[in-house]
């Protein structure tokens, strides 16, 4: 498998856990690029980190079943195998009132850029699906619109200089020679229909 080295880019992944057990719930990777392809720093990436906590606190949470709880942020640079590397411990838990679907039952997020085509597309599982959220398989009208609005305001809050993006690491089912990063301009859902992911099933991280 291609190694994701883009110049000026990192990965953040956000990790979540049930609040009362401790279970991993499940986790999110989000990669960013500096707009000037320079190394992050480690100070960078703490302030990314912060970016990413403010978003969760400001919109994310309020998506989150109270029963789930962020609990560890780990941040790390793409441009060699001597990047920048951070994390932290945020322990905050959603505001969602109510308990959470099972770990597996997810909303796939699409992250969608300016070009066509699987490898130009990215997606996240959302993690911590209230209950309350979810009607006949689907979730409801209310809870996409709510959703929506707290992923489009997450470049709000990321520092100047730093945009979201997908890593694209295949063109026609063949490994690129390089990984290739597409700015997202959009969000979105294919459909309201949850989602069931067995690999969330596996146990603690």
């Amino acid at each position: 498998m291609p190694i994701n080295r883009i110049a000026g880019g990192a990965h953040v992944t956000m990790i979540f856990r049930d609040i009362s057990t401790g279970v991993f719930v499940g986790s999110n990777i989000l990669a960013f690029q500096k707009t000037n392809e320079l190394d992050f720093t480690t100070a960078e990436l703490n302030g990314l980190l912060g970016a990413l906590g403010q978003w969760w606190t400001d919109d994310l949470r309020a998506t989150v079943s109270s029963d789930v709880q962020y609990t560890r942020a780990i941040a790390r640079g793409l441009d060699n195998d001597e990047a920048a590397y951070t994390e932290g411990n945020p322990l905050s838990a959603g505001t969602y009132s109510g308990t959470r679907m099972p770990a597996n039952v997810s909303i796939a997020v699409q992250f969608r850029t300016a070009y066509t085509g699987r490898s130009a597309r990215g997606r996240a599982y959302h993690v911590g699906l209230p209950v309350a959220a979810v009607s006949e398989n689907s979730i409801t009208s209310a809870y996409r619109t709510l959703l929506l609005q707290a992923w489009d305001e997450l470049k709000t809050h990321l520092p100047s200089g730093v945009i979201h993006v997908i890593i694209s690491n295949y063109a026609n089912n063949a490994a690129r020679p390089a990984a290739l990063p597409y700015p997202v301009t959009a969000y979105g859902f294919a459909d309201l229909v949850v989602d069931t992911r067995r690999s969330r099933l596996k146990g603690n991280l």
